[in-house]
């Protein structure tokens, strides 16, 4: 070779190379961006529906931009809309607007994951590989105030399965948040956004504006973070406790879990299982606690050289002699969210001991509870209450949720908002546990005021049920003026509310708006205690004769009989088991169980001993 081919062949070489390092990203280098409209360059994106609502397109997928977008296994609706227009601030109630500064990025364009009425969710967004470290921002928001939620997963070099990161939840109405997912390791990984908000109305979604992927530094200590579940629970002894995950990354080869109130450091409590998974580099603690006491751990992650500050966490057993009670509402680690409801639980605070459920939890175990109560307040979206439909079925339940029974939602009745705050109760009626210690008003001495001051919304009217219509006796109170069904109902044992399965317990709905909660009278407190103690059988309804207001009721393992009327009790399964004229007729020979009582031509009803 001759002297000066040499000299170009390694100036050639030493381009290539400048050329090939300068190719490597550096630090917050865009690896990859979609504005699902113009952008990846070159990609022309749909408009309007990718996919319909149907269950013809589940498990279907498209690929643009080089992403992939797939219906889920249940068929969701996939709609692009090229027209989304969104501001950094502005009027939430006009526009999509970053919820602040921190969440400024998106521009126009965006998919939407739509829910409409019952059908499923689970559609899902996948990005193209990127090499890590990196970190992956999403722009995203719900559909006009209805709750949405979305699970982050991880692939690493496109082998195995997705791995959960973490769950994202959107409960504000309009205004998009920007949330960053870290990935750190060095190999290359693939991500995916798979929508699990529950049914929602027609035109409610998830938006997702902007996805962009960066270059991150590598780390240099290790590190370890919650990835899912509260740190601190309190739970009844037996009962599962909300699964935990914390998982370990940065430089971390491993993380331990230290016990306290055990026999021993690294003995979790009885009942409680502790599963570390070093492919997923997470820590997951599960199971119910077996025995009574507090026990509290300590996570820490190490590289060998450094370890991280510790993350401390309590499980706490808790025994009672009061009802057990899971009230649902807008929750966070036990603590309701909305001063109001405290009306209500602090009113039963001395027979029942209130647990505050969230309303977007799901996979509850309700089965240690003795009463589930449904707050007004939670979004009719969430996704625990959609979880909650057949689970109420077999528990005593008090739903104060009216609107959580429309058709798309629960599939039950069909609710109206009234501005009317005074009830009208029949006198065939007045003898049900609903109103002990009430005092009605009215001319026809049959009401009962429920708010002292003016609302836009208040008692809730049902135009009609859906489907299977609960027997007789139903209608407890009806809307003053009203022209609908009722407002507070009692769904009979053994109705079927359009599910698979029957009622198995006591069921009361009470239709009175949560905007109006602020102004309640003693009377609506009232009924709402009497409610509770009504459904798990602390107080009975009478049956009231109409001619001279005579009173049959069962009370302490006694039926109340002032006038010594024929009394015939049977049993659930129809056999007459006692009959008696006796003004107090004793049950303690009958065996536990649920009875009915008849009194000549008057109407029968039930009670439990």
């Amino acid at each position: 070779m001759r002297k000066n081919d040499f000299s170009s062949a390694i100036i050639a070489l030493f381009l290539l190379f400048c050329a090939t390092t300068s190719l490597k990203a550096a630090v917050g280098d865009t690896l990859f961006y979609t504005d699902f409209k113009l952008k990846p360059t070159g990609t022309t994106f749909p408009s309007g529906d990718l996919y319909t609502a149907v269950t013809a397109n589940a498990n279907k997928e498209a690929v643009y931009g080089g992403m992939t977008f797939g219906a889920g296994a249940n068929g969701q609706r996939i709609n692009f809309n090229n027209s989304m227009a969104v501001y950094p601030y502005g009027n939430a109630s006009t526009t999509y607007v970053s919820e602040t500064a921190n969440d400024d990025g998106a521009t126009t364009g965006s998919i939407q994951f739509i829910k409409a009425g019952t059908s499923g969710g689970g559609g899902y967004l996948i990005l193209p590989k990127v090499k890590g470290p990196c970190d992956i921002t999403l722009w995203a928001s719900d559909g006009s105030g209805y709750t949405q939620s979305y699970i982050v997963y991880f692939k690493e070099n496109l082998v195995g399965n997705y791995v959960s990161q973490a769950t994202t939840t959107i409960i504000a109405g309009k205004k998009i948040k920007k949330n960053v997912y870290s990935y750190s390791g060095t190999d290359s990984v693939q991500v995916k956004f798979s929508c699990v908000s529950a049914a929602s109305a027609t035109n409610t979604a998830l938006y997702m504006f902007n996805v962009m992927a960066t270059k991150a530094s590598l780390p240099t200590t290790p590190s370890v973070i919650l990835l899912s579940g509260s740190s601190a629970q309190t739970v009844y002894q037996t009962q599962a406790i909300k699964t935990i995950v914390y998982q370990y990354g940065g430089t971390a080869t491993s993380a331990s879990i230290a016990w306290t109130g055990t026999s021993g450091s690294t003995t979790a409590p009885d009942g409680v299982t502790v599963t570390p998974n070093a492919t997923t580099k997470t820590i997951t603690i599960s199971g119910a606690l077996n025995t009574t006491g507090t026990y509290g751990y300590s996570i820490t992650s190490t590289d060998g050289t450094n370890t991280t500050a510790a993350l401390t966490g309590t499980l706490n057993t808790k025994t009672t002699s009061k009802y057990k009670t899971a009230y649902v509402t807008t929750a966070s680690n036990g603590v309701a969210s909305n001063a109001n409801d405290l009306y209500f639980t602090n009113a039963i605070a001395s027979d029942f001991d209130v647990n505050f459920i969230s309303s977007t939890d799901t996979g509850v175990d309700f089965s240690v509870y003795d009463i589930i109560i449904l707050s007004a307040i939670p979004s009719s979206g969430d996704a625990g209450l959609a979880d909650l439909k057949t689970k109420c079925l077999t528990k005593p339940f008090v739903n104060m949720k009216t609107f959580q029974m429309q058709a798309t939602r629960w599939n039950w009745m069909v609710p109206a908002n009234t501005t009317t705050t005074t009830i009208v109760v029949p006198d065939t009626q007045k003898g049900h546990a609903l109103f002990t210690g009430i005092t009605f008003s009215g001319t026809g001495n049959n009401e009962i005021s429920l708010s002292t001051g003016s609302a836009v919304n208040a008692a809730v009217d049902a135009t009609s049920w859906i489907g299977n219509t609960p027997a007789d006796p139903t209608v407890l109170a009806s809307v003053s003026g009203g022209t609908g069904l009722g407002c507070y109902f009692e769904v009979p044992i053994g109705t079927s509310l359009n599910t698979s399965s029957a009622t198995t317990a006591k069921q009361i709905i009470l239709g009175l708006s949560e905007t109006s909660w602020g102004t309640l009278t003693p009377g609506a407190i009232q009924l709402f205690v009497n409610a509770a103690q009504y459904v798990v059988g602390k107080i009975y309804t009478k049956v009231v004769n109409l001619t001279n207001k005579s009173d049959i009721y069962y009370s302490n393992n006694v039926i109340n009989n002032p006038d010594q009327k024929s009394i015939v009790i049977f049993n659930a399964a129809g056999m007459k088991v006692l009959t008696s004229t006796l003004k107090t007729i004793g049950t303690q020979s009958l065996t536990k169980g649920v009875y009915m009582v008849q009194s000549g031509n008057m109407k029968v009803f039930k009670f439990i001993k």
